[in-house]
């Protein structure tokens, strides 16, 4: 059986280090502000889902 927050913990980690690839690769233009949201939104989803 797979522990369920150990996967989501992973899934957290990906998800910064995705958000930290695009910030650096998209960092200057603005229509990477919605793609931003979208990835706060998703990452405040998963930290809900924890507690």
């Amino acid at each position: 059986m797979v522990d369920r927050r150990h996967y989501v913990r992973k899934t957290a980690k990906l998800l910064c280090a995705l958000d930290l690839y695009a910030g650096a690769s998209f960092g200057g233009y603005t229509s990477n502000l919605s793609f931003d949201g979208a990835m706060m939104e998703s990452r405040t989803e998963l930290l809900d889902g924890l507690k």
